[in-house]
């Protein structure tokens, strides 16, 4: 517990707010330190639509599959992710009309409820998007401020303190534009606002094609079976498939006798192949743990969420303690792959991400598997396959369970590969 004692103006400055938020998170102490300097309020930096800070309106979306009917549409966990390629679709018909309340390059996305007040610069791959009312759009006004050092400023720490002042509420924690519009933006010199906007820029030039190189290592998986896969294999419609009497005595649930799954299978075992356990030198899964939270950061590991493994800047929980038990096994390391184990089917289930450097020495939950190959080298080769829809279709399969789906790593490891 913090105690911290306030004087009595800090409530009369903050709306006479007798919550602790604004006065423990460091805000009144920033903004008291950005006035001493030359500065603007946000909201005299902005343009375009309702001033230049806003939310999209609330709708209840219309989802569709097909690619040409639909309009990408991010939620406040999806601008957080690196890889878009598949963020969920709703009809044009639908995104007909809200322009204006799409995403742009160069704004800077606030997420507002959930996991509150995360700064996320929209890349160029985000450009055109359409969004949810989960989170808000700050879009600057080029002439008076460069994108890349609001932004900058707006993620650093002293801009995360003023944007988390904001926030309200106990059960579900949300921000509102009004409650950021005067946060106090320091003003510097023009060759040190230019630095820190070219290496916001550099950033995302870098992110972006790290997405398509990505995109294009899965797309080579996805065309060798690109003559026996059909559209409707990946949708959402049911399927009806006959099988033998002999296959149903290890499984006796639908979803693992996929079609799709089984013809890819049988296309893979026609040429050079391995099983997933053949190809790697680990394929683990640590047991359920208690988590200890060390009080002193020194000592232990950032513990990330299974969810905050895929995204661009992962947020740690806190510091898992030396004293939890597994603690060893939990622990990743550069060059792993994470597949999720866990979770109902069209969410992260089977879904791999890389552990690179922001994610080396941190620990992570028990649900997802470990997989780190025979070969360092062909790491990336076994990470396309996994994030391939030839590797993913194999996968999804594997899941059983009623309320939480999930499968083993002995289960992945039957997964089969073609090389």
């Amino acid at each position: 517990m913090k105690i911290k004692a306030i004087p009595s103006k800090w409530l009369e400055a903050n709306g006479r707010r007798l919550d602790c938020g604004p006065y423990m998170t460091g805000a009144v102490e920033a903004r008291m330190l950005i006035k001493k300097a030359q500065y603007a309020p946000l909201k005299s930096l902005t343009a375009g639509y309702s001033g230049g800070i806003f939310k999209a309106p609330r709708l209840s979306p219309i989802y569709v599959e097909d690619a040409p009917s639909g309009h990408p549409y991010l939620s406040s966990t999806d601008i957080q992710c690196n890889d878009l390629s598949r963020t969920p679709l709703i009809s044009k018909r639908q995104a007909a009309g809200l322009e204006d309340y799409y995403v742009r390059r160069g704004m800077t996305l606030v997420t507002s409820s959930g996991e509150t007040g995360r700064p996320v610069y929209a890349r160029q791959d985000m450009d055109g998007m359409m969004g949810s009312p989960h989170f808000m759009r700050i879009n600057p006004d080029s002439s008076k401020i460069d994108p890349g050092y609001l932004f900058a400023f707006l993620s650093c720490e002293y801009g995360n303190y003023l944007i988390t002042a904001g926030t309200y509420g106990s059960i579900i924690v949300a921000i509102e534009p009004e409650h950021i519009e005067d946060i106090p933006v320091p003003r510097f010199s023009e060759e040190f606002e230019i630095n820190v906007s070219r290496l916001i820029h550099e950033a995302e030039k870098l992110r972006v094609e790290a997405n398509s190189a990505i995109l294009g290592a899965r797309q080579e998986f996805n065309h060798l079976g690109s003559d026996i896969l059909e559209a409707e294999d990946f949708s959402r419609t049911p399927k009806v498939n006959a099988v033998s009497s002999k296959s149903i005595i290890s499984r006796f649930d639908a979803a693992f006798h996929d079609p799709t799954a089984e013809r890819i299978a049988n296309r893979i075992m026609l040429s050079d192949h391995c099983s997933i356990s053949d190809f790697c030198a680990e394929l683990s899964l640590p047991g359920i743990f208690k988590r200890i939270y060390s009080e002193d950061e020194t000592i232990g590991a950032p513990y990330i969420l299974g969810s905050a493994v895929y995204w661009m800047e992962p947020k740690s929980k806190g510091i898992l303690s030396p004293k939890t038990s597994l603690y060893d096994q939990v622990i990743i390391k550069k060059g792993t792959i994470l597949v999720q184990a866990f979770g109902q089917k069209g969410g992260l289930i089977g879904r791999p991400t890389w552990v690179g450097e922001a994610l080396d020495g941190c620990a992570t939950t028990h649900m997802l598997v470990r997989v780190v190959p025979n070969d360092h080298e062909l790491a990336g080769y076994l990470f396309a396959f996994l994030d391939s829809e030839i590797g993913y279709a194999q996968i999804i399969r594997l899941p059983f369970g009623g309320s939480i789906p999930h499968f083993t790593e002995s289960n992945l490891g039957t997964v089969l590969m073609p090389l």
